[in-house]
């Protein structure tokens, strides 16, 4: 009788233990995931309005879905519409404008496109983009280079010619 109660008592202070141990992780946990979920939010409010899509292209490209967007970054589309191949250029991966330019019109990371672009590269399935080292080397660049398509500051001056809109 003694031996069923002591197993009672272990098992009761077992469950106690496990509610307040389950409460200081979840506890834990809220302080670790709010401050992400601030950034998320911060990332959706800035919206589109901080970067803008250039692009040098034979015919006029006024507009493309961030889908388009998306497989030209990703190297899964190649060729504009016309058959022109595509040259994409970016800003180093660590500056706050790429990274912008990642949450905002491609909804990822700028980690996760690194990956796929270093998959393509050790596949031999593609090439990375053209990293360049300033937004007025972005713009020249774009503006040089016949099939190109890059990103500026919304800021940035460019003629229209060269400006996309991404919906």
């Amino acid at each position: 009788m003694f031996e069923k109660n002591e197993n009672r008592f272990i098992a009761r202070s077992y469950q106690k233990n496990m509610k307040k141990n389950l409460h200081f992780i979840m506890t834990l946990s809220l302080l670790f995931i709010l401050p992400s979920l601030q950034t998320i939010a911060y990332a959706d409010s800035q919206s589109r309005e901080g970067v803008q899509v250039i692009a040098n292209t034979e015919f006029v490209l006024q507009s493309m879905s961030s889908r388009e967007l998306a497989r030209i970054y990703a190297n899964q589309q190649k060729f504009w519409k016309n058959g022109q191949r595509i040259t994409v250029y970016v800003l180093d991966s660590h500056t706050s404008l790429h990274r912008t330019f990642c949450q905002t019109l491609m909804l990822l990371q700028p980690q996760q496109l690194d990956r796929k672009w270093n998959r393509l590269t050790f596949t031999g399935t593609g090439m990375a983009p053209t990293v360049v080292d300033s937004i007025s080397m972005m713009k020249q660049s774009i503006i040089n280079t016949p099939g190109s398509i890059g990103y500026i500051p919304l800021t940035e001056e460019i003629p229209p010619q060269f400006q996309v809109e991404v919906y």
